[in-house]
């Protein structure tokens, strides 16, 4: 008598959905490390692209909504991008109390460069 409810482990939509999203992360990963870049840091600047490019306003609570990402880390990761000029962290102008931002001409230069990097690894 088996505790799982597949025969195989190949046979669980889950196990492979966990291989293939390491196997995914695991190249995306590698393409951006060769341009000094971690995941997060590209899914925080592509989001911040997506927003600027439909002319909405980007908060950090709505980078986490977005991308699933845990607080701390979209913290981190914005203030890292701010240090590297990529990004602009300010007040919101529709809630005080959130933090809105804005990519640089910098910033947007290098998500262009990175997207067919990651495009290119979803391609694969």
């Amino acid at each position: 008598m088996s505790s799982f409810g597949f025969e195989r482990a190949e046979d669980s939509p889950g196990f492979l959905l966990w291989q293939l999203s390491t196997m995914w992360q695991r190249s995306v990963r590698k393409a951006l490390d060769e341009h000094g870049f971690s995941h997060p840091q590209f899914v925080v600047i592509a989001i911040a692209l997506w927003f600027m490019e439909n002319n909405l306003e980007l908060t950090q609570a709505k980078v986490i909504q977005m991308s699933k990402l845990d607080p701390m880390t979209v913290s981190n990761v914005a203030q890292k991008l701010e240090q590297l000029k990529y990004l602009k962290r300010s007040e919101s102008q529709s809630d005080p109390r959130a933090k809105s931002l804005t990519l640089t001409s910098l910033g947007v230069q290098r998500v262009q460069e990175l997207i067919p990097l990651v495009e290119g690894v979803d391609r694969e």
